[in-house]
């Protein structure tokens, strides 16, 4: 969820801002007024590249902010503010749970403040204590204000749909304590991805499809019944009894469907048996960990290296071609960073 400053208009001529969430953190970009601007406000400076904060110190510091300009705008004999008015609305609603649960559901399904309908935010309502907040922060986006149809109403129908029955059977970090907003998501997903490799005693070397069915628990009879019911967006696992997990899957290409297995497995490391797995293609700090978690486990940046070292620099680009267009796009990118970075050191190695 992304927002620039300007969009709030009312006559002032805002700076150049733009906010946007992951869910754990939100990156600030910031450029100074163009040079020929004319304005009857100048913004002279700007950040140079984006600034990442925790979203919880970045509404402590909001806080902080706006109570000092509404407890400045009262000594100067200006109280009764529209920002003073709507800072108190907001406080207000921040400190009654239900108002706030029911401002944050509004908030993720793209509705303004009492945009959505009475009848949708019930149902949204019942979507959350059924399947918890953490679902719904992942699939309200997709399904929600632009969702074809009644808002949420998909979320319901994965429920009935066919799956296909798995148990994982590797160990998951669920119930470790993280330090929230202070470690970016591909790095905890390739730590993560370097455990599981060691877990199943395979560092390096290649995933088989297999093993990934493997590692997800399900059946080789049922492998073959890994298809997608339609066209969707989001695939998901959803906890059953007996500790078991329908997955919906959305992907059909072989390669695109390794990509989805090990995301699978890696929202299931970080998420645990009990909470609704979701893949999308959002960018929220949870899909960012997926994505990363699933290069580096299909293609360990150390394998990576060790096997461009083994091949001389003439068939490396002979294979490139063929490789970098079957490989799923995050692979991709690395075999390109990968090739750029070591092109050299093979060219010296082959003329010694």
């Amino acid at each position: 969820m992304a927002h620039e400053l300007g969009a709030a208009n009312h006559g002032f001529v805002w700076p150049k801002l733009l906010f946007a969430s992951d869910s754990e953190n939100i990156q600030i970009w910031a450029s100074p007024s163009d040079t020929q601007c004319r304005q009857s406000v100048r913004y002279l400076n700007g950040v140079t590249s984006p600034i990442s904060i925790s979203v919880s110190e970045f509404q402590n510091v909001l806080v902080d902010f706006i109570s000092t300009i509404a407890n400045r705008l009262d000594a100067v004999g200006v109280p009764g503010s529209d920002l003073s008015e709507l800072f108190k609305i907001i406080m207000d609603e921040q400190q009654e749970e239900e108002s706030f649960i029911y401002r944050k559901l509004e908030a993720l399904m793209g509705f303004d403040p009492d945009e959505c309908s009475s009848e949708a935010m019930h149902y949204a309502l019942q979507l959350r204590r059924d399947y918890g907040e953490e679902t719904l922060s992942e699939l309200a986006p997709i399904y929600g204000k632009n969702a074809r149809g009644k808002p949420l109403q998909p979320i319901e129908h994965f429920m009935h749909a066919t799956g296909v029955l798995g148990k994982p059977t590797f160990s998951t970090a669920a119930d470790e304590k993280r330090a929230e907003g202070h470690s970016a998501p591909w790095r905890l997903a390739v730590e993560d991805a370097h455990r599981i490799r060691k877990e199943i005693c395979n560092e390096n070397g290649p995933v088989k499809t297999n093993d990934l069915f493997d590692l997800l628990g399900v059946a080789s009879c049922d492998a073959d019944k890994w298809e997608p019911d339609g066209r969707v967006s989001v695939s998901v696992g959803i906890p059953t009894s007996s500790r078991h997990i329908k997955f919906v899957p959305r992907k059909k290409h072989p390669m695109s469907k390794r990509f989805e297995l090990s995301r699978y497995i890696g929202d299931f490391f970080y998420s645990g048996m009990d909470r609704w797995l979701t893949n999308t293609d959002l960018g929220t700090a949870r899909q960012k960990y997926q994505r990363a978690f699933a290069a580096e486990f299909l293609c360990p940046i150390n394998g990576l290296v060790d096997f461009c070292k083994m091949i001389s620099p003439m068939k490396l680009l002979t294979m490139r071609r063929n490789t970098l267009m079957s490989v799923n796009r995050p692979l991709r990118r690395y075999w390109q960073i990968i090739i750029v970075l070591n092109m050299r050191n093979l060219m010296k190695f082959h003329t010694k």
